[in-house]
């Protein structure tokens, strides 16, 4: 968001765009917290809709620990899933608890597209 926001000022535009689009705005393996309070982590980038990518849901809204669901956000833009799914906000490695080193010794796989 920022790197978007201060493109052209602090950040070379075209490059910032390239950077972006390389990388979506939330590369694979971001905590995020969903605007119901929900955090997950995310598991791929939609090429079409590269602000709501591919997550797993693991907790729930009181950031206890639940059954991990996965969701497409895409959905959001389609109608298909309700706004309250949309990023509020990152979160730093070991946020919350959660440590992506934890998933991906489970096997859990973080790809970009």
């Amino acid at each position: 968001k920022i790197l978007y926001e201060q493109r052209g000022q602090q950040f070379d535009t075209e490059l910032t765009l390239a950077f972006i689009k390389f990388v979506g705005l939330y590369p694979p393996g971001t905590i995020v917290e969903l605007a119901n309070g929900r955090l997950g982590l995310v598991l791929a980038t939609n090429e079409q809709a590269k602000h709501l990518p591919k997550i797993i849901c693991v907790t729930d809204v009181n950031k206890e620990t639940c059954k991990q669901e996965f969701i497409d956000l895409s959905l959001i833009g389609r109608g298909e899933l309700s706004e309250d799914h949309l990023i509020k906000q990152l979160h730093v490695d070991g946020s919350f608890g959660i440590h992506l080193r934890e998933f991906k010794a489970k096997g859990l796989n973080f790809a970009i597209g």
